[in-house]
């Protein structure tokens, strides 16, 4: 599934490089097509695999903890923020964006942005990260290591262009930092409504925060 995800996103990327698309039109298209094979995929398989409806796996929690979700994204974003200013204060210069073409540059991609970034996204991604391959891991490993290596790998499978230098790395560290903490919460609440919280304010911030500063 993941690979047919992955062929399908390949072959809408260069359909819209062919017609010069504009790089935000082009990873807005190619990513969307690739989540929504995820989504669409899972639910085709679910049945005769035995996985989890989409009812079950983003099954209603307390109001509070999608509260508490959303806060933690504003905390991580903060944290992020905080140490990226003690990095310039010690002299270390963090120029350029590591999000290259995929998040809005201004107010009219916005909505685009986030239509695809902070719903469709997060959407699909912990469909198949914090739950999908999460439970496969967890069944073969420790919970703390199963979260340790999805979180990696979600961060890894992220483009991050280290020619940006320590901003690319920071980059890195806030995927890795937000796998970490949609685990925790897909884990203790047994829905994946309150990581999606997480991380679709998440990306929301982001995605805000750089048209504001563009």
């Amino acid at each position: 599934m993941i690979i047919g995800a992955l062929a399908v996103q390949l072959i809408a990327y260069g359909i819209s490089r062919s017609f010069n698309q504009a790089p935000f039109t082009t990873a807005m298209l190619a990513g969307t097509v690739n989540d929504l094979c995820w989504i669409a995929g899972y639910r085709a398989l679910s049945g005769s695999r035995g996985w989890a409806g989409l009812q079950i796996r983003f099954a209603p929690v307390d109001r509070k903890v999608l509260a508490a979700s959303a806060a933690g994204a504003i905390a991580l974003m903060v944290f992020i923020t905080a140490v990226a200013e003690i990095l310039i204060l010690f002299g270390i210069k963090i120029t350029g964006t590591p999000n290259g073409g995929v998040t809005a540059g201004d107010l009219h991609q916005l909505p685009i942005s986030i239509l695809f970034i902070v719903l469709i996204g997060p959407f699909a991604e912990e469909l198949m990260f914090r739950g999908l391959l999460l439970d496969w891991l967890k069944q073969r490993i420790a919970a703390w290591q199963a979260v340790v290596l999805i979180s990696l790998l979600f961060a890894a499978l992220h483009s991050h262009s280290f020619s940006n230098g320590v901003a690319g790395w920071l980059a890195l560290a806030d995927r890795f930092l937000l796998g970490i903490a949609t685990s925790f919460l897909a884990l203790r609440y047994k829905s994946l409504r309150p990581s999606f919280i997480l991380h679709a304010v998440n990306n929301g911030l982001a995605a805000v925060a750089i048209v504001i500063w563009h």
